[in-house]
């Protein structure tokens, strides 16, 4: 990156891959928090959020597979 002080500088190639997964019914960060936490860094890095339908503060098959194709994209791009 060009500058770590100024993140409105760093290109799009060197921003950090973000993976996010939320449950629609997380009973520890309710789902709005969760959105709400994450908003600042939507543009400043390469996030990809995932909503999960019924999940509570856990993990799901689904997720597992949705991290897996992230990670792999990850890995591609260099």
């Amino acid at each position: 990156p060009e500058s770590i002080s100024n993140p409105d500088s760093i290109k799009e190639k060197d921003k950090l891959p973000i993976f996010i997964g939320h449950g629609t019914v997380d009973d520890v960060i309710e789902l709005e928090k969760a959105e709400q936490s994450y908003k600042p860094i939507m543009s400043k890095s390469c996030v990809e959020v995932h909503t999960y339908k019924n999940m509570k503060h856990s993990i799901c098959s689904q997720e597992e597979d949705d991290i897996k194709t992230f990670l792999e994209s990850c890995i591609n791009k260099k």
